[in-house]
């Protein structure tokens, strides 16, 4: 082989590789995803049972709504 004929080989073996190169940084650049949104949580309410109330007594509170139910607060 002439060193023209080895000089055009070894630039195209080059260009191939770069091309190569270039082409995969290009896929992983385009592969990146955004991150997942994150949800908003939901409050929870508090769990059911006696809270105290405007009044000075206990109502009950079932988990989902305030109910009906009164009673005095506990005298220790």
């Amino acid at each position: 082989m002439g060193p023209i004929v080895f000089g055009l080989l070894t630039a195209v073996v080059c260009a191939t590789i770069l091309f190569g190169l270039v082409i995969r940084a290009l896929i992983r650049v385009g592969d990146k995803r955004p991150e997942p949104l994150a949800l908003p949580r939901t409050p929870q309410p508090p769990p059911a049972g006696w809270y105290p109330d405007d009044n000075g007594q206990l109502r009950w509170f079932d988990g989902q709504a305030w109910t009906a139910f009164r009673k005095p607060p506990d005298q220790h």
